[in-house]
């Protein structure tokens, strides 16, 4: 016995073009998926090469401190350490430059998954959880982009502090040097 509503219609009229459609979408959303993952790794990895880069600062500007605390007038290990300080601020700047193309990437990625689902609704229960899951990982990309901008804030401020906190400490220190 046949249906006769308008989806059996509709899909028996128009059904191998249909299909057809759907399995670019189905494709279309898997690509984005595929994408969506390979932005998220990268996200990972950017944050753990932030990470260490701040904890390299760490040791550089605790390096730096040890130098001043011994009054060494040599102070070519002061402009070294301060220049991997800088080296390493403009590497943060970069990845953090990198960050925001590749989420920009990420937003244009998941608009295309937007409309390919709005073309969709209605036309199959995968194309719908493949959206889902798209949506579920552009919200873990973007809390990933909050705690990277939190830390790289976080870090930015605690640096700031130390270097005023140095400059503070060396102003001083100044006087007490002897001449000899």
């Amino acid at each position: 016995m046949k249906s006769s509503s308008p989806n059996a219609i509709c899909f028996g009229l128009y059904g191998p073009a249909l299909n057809e459609r759907i399995v670019e979408l189905e494709h279309e959303l898997c690509e984005t998926n595929a994408e969506l993952e390979r932005t998220s790794r990268f996200l990972r990895v950017a944050e753990g090469q932030a990470n260490e880069q701040r904890v390299k600062i760490r040791s550089l500007e605790e390096e730096l401190r040890q130098v001043r605390d011994d009054n060494n007038p040599d102070t070519k290990e002061s402009d070294a350490v301060q220049e991997d300080l800088e080296r390493l601020q403009q590497q943060n700047a970069q990845l953090r430059a990198n960050n925001l193309r590749q989420w920009n990437h990420t937003l244009a990625q998941r608009q295309r998954a937007i409309h390919a689902q709005n073309e969709s609704d209605g036309r199959g229960d995968k194309i719908r959880l493949l959206a889902n899951r798209c949506r579920s990982l552009q919200r873990e990309l973007d809390d990933m982009r909050r705690q990277l901008q939190h830390q790289t804030r976080r870090a930015d401020e605690q640096r700031e502090a130390r270097i005023r906190l140095e400059v503070e400490n060396e102003e001083p220190q100044r006087p007490r040097t002897v001449a000899r």
